[in-house]
């Protein structure tokens, strides 16, 4: 069994999810509504509404249609902020501490920040209006609900609206098949010795190749990204600081299922001291600690990159954009390779993604305000929503033949999100959905890795004190986890020698790992 995180308290795990548009044309405004709001054209009352995006990708255009439909179909003037998801957090961090907190975070894809937040009293308890928002809560069935319940509440209290995930995209090793053919290798490596000699062939055979690919960006993205396709090899709980639901606290199969820490087993020392060899060789991207997702992203279409861990519908994109090489081949594995007698283990995430919008504990004295965004929110999951924000504007960014939904020519998800500010909300839409190639390569690879040896997460009601102590700790000790393995794996810590391994073990307890460990230990016994 393993773990995951309580209906209380917990570290959540982060998806990638869709967007949807709820609409309501007229409103009945209040006296509050009129005095707090300009005039449109029409003599409706435009309430103004200060509205933050953790957007996938930056906007480079300066026609945001997203927005000005969003003020015309709601009668809201959008004081509207678009922050990259590879910026970072300084800029929300920065914005709540000193007050000026939006009425709405569209879209947050950081669970530990909202929950910091929600704990300051900066934020709205929108379950509190769930009644108020039928056609989200359509979205999900009793069994997807409850995982929200449990993973998504902090006190007991919803802050955040999760979205639905409507594909099951499995994250495997995707890799230029044609070149590893060339280099003689007929079929994904199925052991971790015979992918060390696979990689060295690919190597001999394209001098240009740099090695595993690793999508980089802020602070210890890249050393997690490295890890993350290793883990499964090696048996371990992917993303130490407990993206999916794992915490890197769970109950060990391989340990007669006693409750241990994975980055301080004998487990997590192995894949170490495989990768260090896998670096030392040139067989790992040289950059992976600095290397930002731009740079990643261009070695892939220059050739440098044939193999990398990431999520299978981009295996679609990629073949898309060699329409005018036709001997590239992009393909996904079908297995994770081993290092032990057993097979690498698939951890399954909950069926709900935290990663949604927010709203301001100023809404609870603004009742104007707070109707009209919960009428957008609501119907942001209807069908017709759904497919507007997913999509954008018929005629405009796609086309809708009567059967199927594709873009239009020249768009694509990248460049509408980009240009015109259209991009997933709280979910996507199906009849998008069922002309959309990644999403199809996305569900053919579920049906494949659902049958893989897996494990679950956990949920667990952590009491406020013990929750506390976590949170005391988690920060320090993941420190403690990630600089070891950026530096074992460069060759600047030699996790083969037993005083260094010990030295970290020891630098782990200093930081809080016993007492953290003692907590998990006494829930899961």
């Amino acid at each position: 069994m393993l773990i995951s995180h309580s209906r209380s308290r917990f570290i959540p795990f982060i998806l990638i999810v869709v967007t949807i548009l709820a609409g309501c044309s007229r409103l009945t405004l209040s006296q509050q509504e009129a005095e707090n709001s300009t005039k449109d054209q029409t003599g409706n009352a435009n309430l103004q509404i200060s509205v933050v995006n953790q957007s996938k990708y930056a906007p480079i255009g300066k026609n945001n249609f997203f927005v000005a439909e969003i003020e015309k179909r709601f009668h809201m003037k959008w004081d509207y902020m678009s922050i990259p998801v590879t910026s970072g957090m300084d800029k929300f961090n920065v914005m709540f501490a000193s007050g000026q907190i939006p009425d709405m975070v569209l879209t947050m894809n950081n669970f530990s920040a909202v929950k910091n937040w929600a704990e300051a009293g900066y934020l709205l308890q929108i379950g509190d209006y769930i009644d108020r928002l039928p056609n989200y809560r359509k979205l999900f069935n009793e069994e997807e609900w409850k995982d929200i319940q449990d993973y998504a509440t902090i006190n007991g209290k919803l802050y955040m609206l999760p979205s639905k995930i409507d594909v099951r995209d499995p994250m495997a090793w995707i890799y230029r098949r044609d070149a590893f053919e060339r280099a003689g290798i007929a079929e994904f490596p199925k052991t971790t010795d015979a992918f060390y000699e696979d990689l060295k062939k690919l190597k001999a055979a394209n001098p240009s190749f740099d090695g595993i690919g690793v999508r980089g960006g802020p602070n210890t993205t890249g050393i997690k990204s490295l890890l993350a396709g290793f883990q499964h090899i090696f048996r371990l709980p992917p993303d130490f600081g407990g993206v999916d639901g794992w915490l890197g606290f769970w109950n060990d199969p391989d340990a007669q299922n006693r409750v241990v820490y994975a980055p301080a087993t004998p487990k997590h020392r192995d894949m170490l001291i495989y990768l260090a060899k896998l670096y030392r060789e040139g067989l790992i991207e040289k950059e992976f600690a600095t290397i930002s997702e731009e740079q990643w992203a261009d070695k892939r279409k220059k050739g440098k990159d044939l193999i990398d861990f990431q999520w299978v519908s981009q295996v679609a994109d990629l073949q898309k954009d060699t329409v005018n090489h036709p001997g590239i081949v992009w393909d996904y594995s079908r297995y994770h390779p081993q290092a032990y007698e057993k097979p690498g283990l698939e951890f399954r995430p909950v069926s709900v993604s935290l990663y949604g919008p927010l709203l301001s504990s100023k809404l609870l004295q603004d009742e104007a305000k707070r109707n009209r965004i919960l009428s957008y929110i609501d119907w942001a999951a209807s069908d017709e929503g759904r497919l507007f924000h997913m999509m954008g504007m018929e005629n405009v960014t796609y086309q809708h033949d009567g059967e199927s939904v594709r873009y239009t020519a020249g768009n694509d998800r990248k460049r509408v999100a980009s240009e015109y500010g259209f991009d997933w909300f709280l979910s996507k839409s199906p009849i998008a959905l069922s002309s959309d190639e990644p999403s199809k390569k996305a569900n053919e690879a579920w049906q494949v890795y659902q049958k893989l040896p897996y494990v679950e997460p956990r949920s667990t009601p952590f009491t406020d004190q013990d929750w506390e102590t976590l949170s005391i700790y988690m920060g320090t000790v993941q420190d403690v986890v990630y600089r070891f393995a950026t530096k074992s794996v460069m060759g600047l810590e030699d996790a083969s020698k037993d005083s260094v391994w010990q030295d970290y073990l020891n630098q782990l307890n200093k930081a809080g790992l016993q007492d953290m460990l003692n907590i998990f230990q006494k829930y899961w016994k």
